[in-house]
């Protein structure tokens, strides 16, 4: 038989980039002297799209520029 295709309405939604923050905020404030890269924290929020890893990159990067996160290494934050 063949493989039936999700539509639109059967898909999951995005991330809006408030949630996203809401969300990263709270694993970070739950481990505050543990430091973590983008691949750690969709594993913990159970994230695989790709898009949504790339909104993330970005709105963890915008954090840090506004000093809500700070980048210890290039790509890692605490």
């Amino acid at each position: 038989m063949k493989k039936k295709k999700k539509t639109r309405k059967e898909r999951k939604e995005g991330f809006s980039n408030s949630k996203l923050s809401k969300l990263i905020l709270s694993i970070f404030r739950e481990y505050p002297t543990r430091k973590f890269n983008y691949k750690q924290l969709s594993k913990i929020l159970r994230i695989k799209e790709t898009g949504i890893k790339i909104q993330m990159i970005e709105v963890m990067h915008k954090m840090s520029q506004s000093n809500v996160l700070e980048e210890i290494e290039k790509g890692s934050y605490r």
